[in-house]
């Protein structure tokens, strides 16, 4: 004869021992835990020493007028069971068994249910090792705060992490140094976790916007060395270059090289590549840029304060100083044209440090230094 069985009535059945049965493996199986389906006036159960390890969460769902449950004598290391539907449950013998924690619902529940109908609720934890740990704090806390409440709560029992036994009298005193514990190594960890992150996420970007440049640019030389064109060399000569100069300017300053820089410097044989007349169509304009460096014995920068609000014109000058940095052995293929008077506080670093480490030419409106700045400016690049 089963509890559940439709053909008898046990709708006005009050207690219920089930005590010493093997009842485990049941209870803990969602399909055949529905034992007590039509037990809803039921309001005592004694299910102690079944075999117990693990409820299903709605396996006392109909009992709403059950007050007493008996779960004394199993092996139940988690209590969690559904106690909304458990209106009137107030007391739970769990003493015997394997518990660690209680489930947060399960004591809110007892709580809220108690201050309802105006009275307290109980749970016997003897002969339990409770988890003293960080993870367990929020349970440790609660039980601390209702000691009233928990039967035999002088007999209770602690396992520290490393295994260690101890009792109530422990506990009372060293549960405040726990929870200030679990708060500072909690605290410290993540600070630390952060304080880690943030400083190699500092210095790593404090490197690579330092060597910004030249990571580009051995970018760009890697990419063409396995997937461009190698030109071949011409033992004949000191270096195989298309041409003697490439012009690198900003567009505001387009009216100083048509009418200076290209009759001037093209009147004494010098071969200038320029944007307008040698970079192809199609191609990406980082790659013609490195094309005319490479391609050009000396590169010159018209500088000016519009050169500097130009991204175009500051890759150029970047490039054309990494190539003389890393591809020319130490000669120098950089010349800057100081155009117009253009202060260092507008200057990037870069190209501080590279005015200040190497000479440039200053343009002058007077007839006589004009003289003097284009014979400086050819003989530069020849």
């Amino acid at each position: 004869m089963q509890v559940g069985d439709k053909s008898l009535n046990y709708s006005s059945l009050q207690i219920l021992r089930l005590d010493q049965n093997y009842l485990g493996d049941q209870l803990s199986d969602s399909v055949r835990s529905n034992i007590f389906a039509y037990l809803i006036s039921l309001k005592s159960l004694n299910l102690s020493a079944n075999g117990i390890t693990n409820l299903h969460t709605s396996t006392f769902a109909p009992l709403t007028n059950l007050t007493n449950l008996d779960l004394s004598y199993n092996n139940i290391g988690t209590l969690d069971i559904m106690q909304s539907s458990l209106t009137n449950l107030l007391n739970i013998d769990l003493h015997v068994n394997s518990i660690h924690t209680i489930a947060g619902n399960l004591r809110i529940g007892l709580e809220i249910k108690a201050k309802k109908r105006n009275s307290t609720f109980g749970i016997d934890l003897r002969n339990n090792t409770l988890d003293y740990s960080c993870e367990n704090l929020d349970f440790l806390n609660w039980l601390y705060g209702h000691q009233r409440n928990m039967k035999g709560f002088e007999l209770y029992v602690f396992q520290l992490s490393d295994g260690k036994i101890m009792d109530c009298a422990w506990f009372r005193n060293n549960i405040s140094h726990l929870d200030a514990n679990c708060r500072s190594y909690t605290l410290i960890i993540v600070m630390c976790c952060i304080g880690i992150s943030s400083a190699l996420a500092t210095v790593m970007g404090g490197v690579i916007y330092r060597h910004r440049w030249k990571l580009r640019y051995l970018l760009f030389m890697s990419r063409k060395r396995f997937f461009g064109y190698r030109r071949l060399p011409d033992y004949t000569v000191i270096e195989n270059y298309r041409f003697n100069a490439f012009i690198s300017y900003a567009e505001d300053n387009i009216r100083f090289i048509l009418d200076e820089i290209i009759p001037k410097l093209e009147t004494e044989n010098v071969s200038l590549c320029l944007h307008q007349r040698h970079f192809l169509p199609g191609n990406a304009i980082s790659d013609n840029i490195i094309q005319a460096i490479q391609s050009s014995r000396k590169t010159i920068v018209i500088l000016s304060e519009a050169f500097l609000r130009s991204k175009c014109c500051m890759y150029e000058f970047n490039m054309a100083r990494m190539e003389s940095i890393y591809s020319r052995q130490d000669r120098v293929c950089l010349v800057i044209v100081m155009l117009e008077h253009v202060p260092h506080n507008k200057m990037p670093l870069e190209m501080l440090r590279w005015i200040q480490e190497n000479s440039y030419s200053e343009y002058t409106h007077e007839r006589d230094g004009q003289v003097m700045f284009w014979e400086r400016l050819v003989s530069a690049i020849r």
